[in-house]
This record gives structure tokens, C-alpha cells and sequence, in this order.
């Protein structure tokens, strides 16, 4: 299968073209580069996906305390263009992803169907893409699946985020801190996880499409998290708890069970399997 990677130069892109060349699948990277608000770069675009037979779509401004209504705008715009190329190629076998952060209610585990009010606008242009996604469903018939991503686990991260800061501090042997008591609770998904389910939505084509929350089954807390990575990188630092800092306490879970009745699909990686894989290749 021929598959457009749109965002494959990123976190995730470079994973899944990795990923996906390694199943047998021959993908087409299509980077920020190409400018499809110009004549010039719908063009270009529209030639790399001819003899495409799926489009994968990852690219969005990332959230950052910059992200604006600018930013905003151009995430909407952005899928719309891709959505629009794709159908004028004939392609109707997209997979998109989203965010957990469309959500925002403390009544939990959420789930697809909820309608709910994002704390950021990053959130809101990541729900704005989800009802852009139905649309072209509903009005062309196109079979659009978007992902919703829990915290995504992987070293191609940008440093700085707390996963990586967690990994570095246990394979230099350092004592890891936690703000406050770290009861606050996360769920994630490996990045290889994510590969493999963008894969199987764009594998399954005309079977399946609309909106998938994609993630670990459970949510851990700061504290647990900390932990695992201490014990699967041997740091016997420990942690400490800085309980005069403030942290944030809020649980984050969605409903997984539509992505395995639907879908046929669930995480290979666990919270301790995930860590595990990542000190093969780091160590």
C-alpha cells in the first residue's frame, strides 16, 4: 500500500514511516515544506499523492504558550486542504490524529460522543478537526478515521516534557522530583502502539471511520509513573515528593472500548512494557 505521511518528518511521522516501510508499505512523506495555500504547493501535494491508496495525516502547530487563534485557524485549515486533496484524488481512506485534550469534564472515563468545552484552543482546533472529519464522512462519503491520542510515550519527544525529563534523570542516575504529591493521573500510549493503529485504521479502508479514543487501558498517577521508570532503569535514586509545589491534580481517562469493538484494535504495550522497549534502544 502506498501511503501519504503528511507531518512524516515529526514525533510521530518518522515513527510511523519507519513503522510502516517495515510492514511492507512504501509511504510518501509530504513535509511542512509544501505550502498547499499556494498554487504552487497544491500541486506538488496533488502529484505526491497521486497513486496513493491512503493518506495519513499528523501535521497541526503543536500547543505551546504561544498557540493562538493564529494557530488555531491554521490547524483547521490545514485538514481541510489535506481532506480536500485527498478527495480530489480520489482517496477516501484517511487516518487523522487527534487529542485527549478535546476533552475537559471531571465526570470520567470520556468518551467519543461527548461534547464538551476544551480548556485550550488547542483543544478546540483538535474538536473543530473531529467535526471537519465527520463532515467530509457524512457529505462524500469518505471513510476519515481520527485518533484520539492519550499522552503519547517515545524518546522523540522534544526534551523538557516530563516523560523524557523522567527518563533522563533515571539513566543518570538521578533523584527524580514530583510536585506535590503527584496524585494527579495520566493515561498514555506508546508511540509504536500509535504507528501500529494508524496502520490497521488505513489497512481496514472502507471498513471502518468516524472518531476513536486510542490509548492504555488505565490511567496511573505521577507518583506510579515515576516509579516504573526508577525500577526499569535500575535508579536506585529514588524520588522526592516537593509536596510545597503545585501540581496538577486532575485525572485524565477516556473510554477506550470503541476502538476495540470497532476497530478490532488495543495497545501491545503496557505502561512497563512501553519503558522496557525504550531501554532496548537507548541503553
Amino acid at each position: 500500500m502506498k501511503i501519504a505521511v503528511v507531518g512524516g518528518r515529526g514525533f510521530i511521522g518518522s515513527e510511523f514511516v519507519k513503522y510502516a516501510a517495515g510492514k511492507g508499505h512504501d509511504p510518501v512523506v509530504m513535509g511542512s515544506d509544501i505550502d498547499v495555500f499556494s498554487q504552487e504547493g497544491r500541486d506538488k501535494a496533488s502529484q505526491l499523492l497521486s497513486g496513493c491508496d491512503a493518506v495519513v495525516f499528523l501535521a497541526a502547530k503543536r500547543p505551546t504558550a504561544e498557540f493562538g487563534m493564529e494557530q488555531y485557524i491554521y490547524n483547521l485549515r490545514l485538514a481541510e486542504r489535506y481532506f480536500e486533496l485527498a478527495k480530489e484524488a480520489g482517496i477516501n481512506n484517511v487516518a487523522v490524529t487527534s487529542s485527549r485534550s478535546v476533552y475537559s469534564s471531571d465526570d470520567i472515563p470520556w468518551v467519543e460522543n461527548d461534547l464538551q468545552a476544551p480548556l485550550s484552543l488547542y483543544g478546540a482546533s483538535k474538536q473543530a478537526v473531529d467535526s471537519l472529519v465527520l463532515w467530509y464522512n457524512k457529505a462524500y462519503d469518505m471513510k476519515i478515521k481520527s485518533l484520539r491520542l492519550a499522552q503519547v510515550i517515545g524518546m522523540g519527544e522534544k526534551k523538557g516534557f516530563l516523560l523524557n525529563t523522567l527518563i533522563d534523570n533515571a539513566i543518570a542516575g538521578k533523584k527524580q522530583t514530583v510536585y506535590g504529591k503527584g496524585i494527579g493521573k495520566r493515561q498514555y500510549i506508546y508511540v509504536k502502539d500509535v504507528c501500529d493503529a494508524l496502520l490497521h485504521c488505513v489497512e481496514k479502508a472502507d471498513e471502518c471511520a468516524g472518531i476513536y479514543n486510542i490509548g492504555m487501558d488505565c490511567n496511573v498517577s505521577i507518583v506510579e509513573l515515576t516509579r516504573v521508570v526508577n525500577e526499569v532503569f535500575n535508579n536506585t535514586a529514588g524520588m522526592e515528593l516537593l509536596e510545597d509545589k503545585p501540581e496538577d491534580t486532575k485525572e485524565y481517562l477516556m473510554d477506550v472500548r470503541k476502538a476495540e469493538r470497532e476497530l478490532r484494535w488495543k495497545p501491545g504495550f503496557d505502561l512497563v512494557k512501553a519503558f522496557e522497549d525504550i531501554k532496548k534502544e537507548i541503553v
